[in-house]
């Protein structure tokens, strides 16, 4: 066989590597539901029932790879969940103020505003003991987020719906 024939499948063969080197990996449905909450970084408040206001806050941290959210004004109860990657999953890790760690898997993302996680695990949960089960975030728009909570302790849950208005800036 001549070089001359073989030379153009083989360049053939190496362009057609090199380029398949340089696609981007596919982005998984985690990845995408985890940049779509880069909508709530900064401040916010909700008013509650007993007229306070009530502050939240979305910051992203390590690199970039992690969405830190703070939760509530008093420095002894404030709690943080931070926003994180585990493989193909998208993870809310709650460190609450009861002192538990529950782990919540996203479950449920439409392609626009609505992203449902599951309680999966916890640490330092125990038997009975009240921990966060359910975590809601609806994207109403730039200013304005729906955040429910769903607690369980026992047989009993009990939800919470804060309406979080985008916090003015100074």
């Amino acid at each position: 066989m001549r070089v001359a024939s073989v030379l153009p499948l083989v360049i053939s063969t190496l362009l057609l590597s090199v380029s398949a080197g340089a696609a981007e990996p596919p982005v998984t449905p985690a990845q995408v539901a985890l940049r779509r909450l880069d909508a709530l970084v900064g401040d916010w408040q909700a008013d509650t029932p007993g007229g306070t206001v009530f502050p939240v806050s979305y910051r992203w941290m390590s690199s970039g790879s992690v969405l830190v959210e703070t939760y509530g004004s008093n420095p002894e109860r404030q709690t943080l969940t931070v926003f994180h990657l585990d493989g193909s999953h998208l993870v809310a890790t709650h460190y609450c103020g009861q002192g538990n760690q529950p782990r919540l898997w996203l479950d449920d993302a439409d392609k626009g505003s609505h992203l449902a996680f599951g309680f999966h695990d916890a640490t330092n949960l125990e038997a009975g003991a009240s921990h966060l089960v359910r975590l809601q975030i609806d994207l109403v728009d730039a200013d304005h987020f729906r955040r429910l909570e769903t607690y369980a302790a026992g047989n009993e849950e009990e939800t919470t719906v804060l309406e979080l208005v985008r916090k003015p800036s100074p």
